[in-house]
């Protein structure tokens, strides 16, 4: 007796696992045109997808130029169900010369594949250039492992040859960003406000999932981001909105943001004060000429910088921004906004700073800068240990040997450059499956080393992309 029981209990369980994997595609789905065969016309394909123990329905959209729209009702027990065809269009291949009969029906045959894949046969009459005739259609919907993509193969008996039509979904909702492409003009009386507000919004969206990117220049310092967006496209599967202009991105993201910041245009410094001050409000930084698109945007502003440090040297901004902002800032993670001087900063990092909570500054470390000099060592102090110092520091005040040293004897760590662009939008980004990360160890596995009476130093050194 116990056989047959047990053979009935998991027949039973095989079927209810079944069941929950079928349940694993209902929800809205979109194309991925890099994997799926050419859409010609259409371009662009969505499945809306409601199943469950022995019922479905598929609504298949098409578009952005001519819309199409197909509903199939049916059940998944291989019975026979009609639905009337409202859309004469052969969608797939628009140029076959084939039109469907309005009015008529599409027989429906449908059922679950051991595999989990769902099976829908669809029979119907067509008009060809011979006339009428009969044809049919296998539509295969498999999940992958992860159930994050649901591939549709469709096998055309009359086609024996030829690659296989397949079209390759995610689900709607995950992994859809917006990219916009900066230039090569940090200039304080160019493109730098625009440019700088852009990077304060990135810091804003990206807070909890990755929604803005940035593809920079060819002169820029970091020049893999255009490549690395083709990658997340065709790799990672994102689809990716092309934003034009600063008010189309402001538009677009302003639920997000709950203010903005001005900075004065006549003194530097305050643009990189006023970052402080925008990643601890979910705020954008603005100059002058960009407050009515702010107001325009129905924005609050929640400080304005102009004439305030008029005449002020570096440590005295920076000792007021102290005294206003630290205490609300990160002890994890400090930012430095060096490199280049002069009219120009390229401020890229600070997007993830601001997700921080970090304060920013370009204070020198070289010693004879006693005042900016005694302030950073200041800063260093309260921050917690291994946290980061993430920027680069000031090609005009000081050099890069003074300021590692110096963050290195407070035990913190140097993560940079302060042109480092997409930070905030690629920590959200998991590692490839499968991916594992392999060092050159020197050390021979399985041996015992007994560490002798010295300091022993771990010197690690990165791409920017390799972790």
């Amino acid at each position: 007796m116990r056989t047959p029981i047990k053979a009935m209990l998991l027949s039973l369980l095989g079927a209810a696992t079944l069941c929950a994997q079928n349940m694993d595609m209902n929800g809205k789905w979109k194309m991925i045109r890099s994997k799926s065969s050419f859409l010609d016309y259409y371009a662009e394909m969505t499945l809306d997808i409601t199943v469950n123990k022995k019922d479905a329905v598929i609504i298949t959209k098409m578009g952005p130029k001519r819309r199409y729209e197909e509903k199939l009702a049916f059940t998944t027990d291989g019975k026979t169900h009609k639905n009337e065809i409202t859309d004469g269009t052969f969608s797939t291949n628009i140029h076959m010369g084939i039109r469907l009969p309005l009015g008529s029906d599409k027989e429906i045959r449908a059922n679950w594949e051991k595999d989990g894949a769902l099976k829908v046969v669809q029979s119907y009459d067509y008009f060809a250039s011979q006339g009428k005739k009969q044809g049919e259609m296998i539509y295969r919907y498999e999940l992958s492992p992860n159930k994050d993509l649901l591939t549709c193969t469709i096998l055309r008996p009359t086609r024996q040859k030829g690659p296989q039509t397949k079209y390759v979904f995610k689900r709607y909702d995950a992994d859809n960003a917006y990219i916009f492409a900066m230039v090569d003009d940090w200039d304080i009386h160019s493109k730098l406000p625009e440019q700088a507000c852009w990077i304060s919004l990135q810091g804003v969206v990206n807070q909890n999932k990755p929604l803005l990117y940035f593809t920079f220049g060819p002169q820029y310092p970091f020049n893999y981001t255009s490549d690395l967006a083709k990658y997340l496209e065709t790799q990672r599967n994102f689809s990716f909105t092309t934003l034009t202009s600063l008010e189309q991105g402001l538009n677009t993201f302003k639920e997000h943001i709950k203010g903005y910041v001005v900075w004065d245009k006549n003194v530097r410094t305050s643009l990189i004060v006023a970052y402080t001050l925008a990643g601890l409000e979910s705020a954008i930084v603005v100059s002058e000429e960009l407050v009515p698109l702010a107001k325009q945007m129905g924005l609050t502003e929640i400080d304005d910088y102009r004439g305030r440090f008029t005449g002020q040297s570096d440590y005295e901004i920076y000792t007021w921004a102290k005294e206003k902002y630290w205490s609300r800032c990160s002890r994890e993670v400090i930012s430095w906004l060096g490199g280049v001087h002069g009219t120009a900063l390229m401020p890229a990092c600070a997007d993830y700073g601001m997700m921080k909570k970090a304060f920013f500054s370009d204070l020198s470390a070289r010693p004879t800068d006693t005042q900016e000099y005694q302030m950073t060592n200041a800063l260093f102090a309260e921050m917690n240990p291994l946290g980061t110092v993430w920027g680069w520091h000031s090609y005009k005040k000081d050099l890069e040997e003074q300021m590692t040293t110096l963050l290195s004897s407070y035990a913190l760590i140097s993560d940079g450059l302060n042109t480092m662009p997409n930070t905030s939008f690629l920590i959200h980004i998991p590692v490839s499956s499968g991916f594992k990360f392999k060092n050159n160890h020197n050390l021979v596995p399985g041996k015992k080393y007994i560490p002798e009476k010295k300091i022993y130093l771990a010197l690690v050194q990165t791409d920017g992309l390799g972790i």
